[in-house]
């Protein structure tokens, strides 16, 4: 249910929001989701010494809370403008883009644009497209099938950068750093929490100045450097075999008796190694963490976009079951190298996002089919494709000024 819902949401905020704030409106679900982990780990932490059964009573029914919240909010929120275009329900569609565009009005210039947009590109759909879901697999004039490799790729990298064994594994790498104890593994956790939150909020605010593009490849750099430096460290300290001890003694997830929290006296090594995993949270946070989730929801044109995303985001959870179900197989055989590999697809996925990925902040989900439909230097921040519905819109215009007894422009789509 979780994934039907993450899967949903990303669907509905990549239609509904205006193409100049879409990348900070994904960046906010980012942040809630982290807001949320950040709070299940410290609640965690905080219920542990409780006795009986009111710790896993606690930890289990406060979510409940933000669920119930979330319900109620569900039922206010709009329709997406471009699903009711496609099911025909175009006044219903009007209205929903005045919720979110102009000052509310379904006259509104920036509304009128938008929707004629929407319309001629679903339209053209409906005449000229496929609906069999094999579409996705097919390259023709719209390049489905490099959009999915693209969308999937976006996703697969993000669980490649090696931050879900870091998370997962962090209460390992913290204890084997000498800080153990029946607390330490959430304590660890709670940490991992709070940079993962604090280092979502820049996103939310620069996103859609930054571009897609600059912030994956940036996030790929510093990941990619964050690795290496950690990789000597484990290399040259043998805090690798420490983790390997822990995993082998099964003590990461263990509440034994004992001091909550106890200190062995960490060497700068161990230090090091414990501000650059961090580091490593704290940029991808800031890059791969929000702009993997964004770049494949502005992809696909209407017809594909729900059963695409269904693909990209299966795509992440597969990977991310592989990354986690090997990582521990990883350090009990190669040790330290571990860190290499992770290392080495951080800057694999650097080269593949700048030399094949579109840049696509800044554009409207219809200028985006042009990118991949037509010969446009894709890379270009400023590269704007020519607006049809622009254009048909000056066109009424100056029809109206000639004949005032025209019908207007929402009547006039209404009815085709």
């Amino acid at each position: 249910h979780i994934k039907i819902l993450l899967i949903r949401m990303t669907l509905d905020q990549s239609e509904i929001a205006p193409k100049e704030m879409r990348g900070r409106i994904v960046s906010i679900q980012q942040f809630a989701i982290t807001l949320g982990i950040c709070a299940a780990y410290w609640v965690d932490y905080g219920v542990l010494d409780l006795k009986g059964s009111s710790s896993w009573r606690l930890a289990l029914g406060l979510p409940l809370i933000p669920a119930f919240i979330y319900l109620a909010i569900t039922f206010g929120l709009p329709r997406s403008p471009r699903y009711l275009v496609y099911k025909h329900n175009d006044q219903k569609a009007l209205e929903s883009l005045a919720v979110t565009r102009g000052d509310g009005s379904t006259n509104h210039p920036d509304v009128l644009m938008e929707y004629i947009e929407i319309k001629q590109s679903i339209r053209f759909e409906e005449k000229y497209g496929s609906k069999h879901y094999c579409r996705l697999f097919q390259k023709g004039p719209e390049n489905n099938l490099k959009r999915l490799i693209l969308g999937m790729a976006a996703q697969i990298f993000q669980q490649l950068t090696g931050a879900s064994t870091l998370f997962l594994y962090a209460p390992g790498l913290f204890q084997a750093s000498g800080i153990k104890g029946r607390h330490s593994a959430l304590l660890a956790n709670g940490i991992s929490g709070v940079i993962n939150l604090i280092f979502t909020i820049p996103p939310m605010i620069y996103i859609d100045h930054w571009g897609r593009r600059p912030t994956l490849i940036a996030g790929s750099i510093f990941c990619c450097a964050c690795t290496v430096v950690m990789t000597v460290i484990a290399s040259v300290t043998g805090l690798a075999d420490a983790v390997l001890t822990t995993l082998a003694n099964d003590e990461i997830n263990s509440v034994e008796e004992g001091e909550p929290l106890a200190y062995t006296s960490p060497n700068n090594a161990s230090i090091g190694f414990l501000v650059m995993m961090y580091l490593f949270i704290a940029c991808y946070a800031m890059t791969w963490g929000p702009a993997g989730w964004i770049y494949p929801t502005e992809l696909y044109s209407q017809d594909i976009r729900a059963q695409a995303l269904g693909l990209t985001t299966a795509a992440n959870w597969l990977f991310n079951f592989g990354v986690t179900q090997l990582s521990p197989l990883m350090f009990l055989s190669i040790h330290w190298k571990t860190f290499v590999i992770y290392a080495v697809l951080c800057a694999v996925s650097s080269y593949v996002v700048y030399k094949y990925f579109p840049e696509t902040m800044g554009k409207s989900l219809e200028e985006i089919d042009l990118i991949f439909s037509g010969n446009f230097n894709f890379y270009d921040l400023n590269v704007h494709h020519p607006q049809t519905a622009a254009a048909a819109l000056s066109q009424l215009d100056r029809i109206r000024a000639r004949n005032p007894t025209v019908i207007g422009v929402e009547q006039l789509f209404l009815s085709t």
